[in-house]
């Protein structure tokens, strides 16, 4: 064979090689889930259905969410010891608590007072929460309000299924729980969750400010929270 015909060979061979890679279909790219950046806390909230973890009790309540908190401990107790102190524990026990809340609460009190008011409200705690939810490895408590007026706005919520059905605009619904997961070494990891979904746009520009001007406080007490239960339960363990 002459060098010219090798070379129209060579060619024909490359033509077609291109022509069966340009019918050959290609996957489509993954696109990751696209999350709202119109908001800082909305990028950072994971999708309920992500498959790194499994589902949870707080996703049936809250499975999306505008904003969100996470804290966690290792506790050195059965789950069940645990489980008892999160089902009895009252953050309004602790003393800084209540001096935070008594700080939150004083321009509606000082309103209160100088308008007459001969009724004086009782003092925010765990009792404003509805229990949602609980099994073996999580509890989930509810509450439903507009946080960032005085009063936090409260709508009285009886249980987990009028939690679930509550729609209303302007309210914020928010779900607190907390997780155990046994570790390899025979701990618990307890985790404490805080997610609050905000129905729309005016919901989400007021409660904005509101939640980053508490959430250092609240991060604290979040805190202190699981360092008491922490306590408790391995009190509790230790005695058994």
């Amino acid at each position: 064979m002459s060098r010219r015909s090798r070379e129209q060979t060579e060619h024909r061979t490359l033509r077609l090689t291109e022509s069966q890679q340009e019918r050959t279909p290609t996957q489509p790219t993954q696109m990751a889930p696209r999350r709202d950046t119109r908001f800082p806390a909305l990028a950072s909230a994971q999708p309920a259905d992500c498959p790194s973890r499994p589902m949870m009790l707080i996703d049936k309540y809250v499975p999306s969410f505008s904003f969100n908190e996470r804290h966690a401990v290792l506790v050195d107790a059965p789950a069940d010891k645990v489980l008892a102190a999160i089902l009895t524990f009252r953050p309004e026990d602790d003393p800084l608590f209540r001096v935070l809340i008594t700080l939150r609460e004083l321009p509606m009190r000082t309103r209160r007072l100088f308008g007459g008011s001969e009724t004086s409200p009782k003092v925010f705690g765990i009792d404003d929460f509805t229990l949602l939810e609980h099994d073996d490895h999580e509890v989930v408590f509810g509450l439903v309000g507009q946080f960032w007026r005085p009063d936090f706005g409260l709508a009285s919520i009886a249980d987990g299924a009028a939690f679930a059905a509550f729609q209303r605009a302007g309210f914020v619904k928010l779900a607190l729980n907390f997780a155990l997961a046994p570790q390899s070494d025979g701990r618990i990891r307890l985790t404490t969750e805080t997610r609050a979904f905000c129905p729309d746009r005016s919901a989400r520009l007021k409660l904005l400010p509101y939640w980053y001007a508490v959430r250092p406080f609240s991060g604290l007490l979040r805190r202190r929270i699981l360092a008491g239960l922490k306590r408790r339960s391995e009190a509790a363990y230790a005695s058994a």
